[in-house]
């Protein structure tokens, strides 16, 4: 695993202990989770914000 990847995988693991509340790229505050995909997604630019969510349960 190179640098990048820990680097992307550590900013991932925040991501889904944090609530984010904009995209990080646009600014924009229209997010969608995709529990089909487990990604949480920009509606606004389409940036994956992260991967791989883990379901909560009900």
């Amino acid at each position: 695993m190179n640098d990048a990847e820990v680097e992307d995988e550590s900013l991932t693991s925040r991501i889904q202990h944090a609530k984010v509340q904009a995209c990080p790229e646009c600014g924009s505050t229209r997010l969608m989770r995709d529990y089909e995909c487990a990604e949480l997604v920009c509606m606004n630019c389409g940036y994956v914000i992260a991967a791989k969510l883990a379901d909560r349960g009900p």
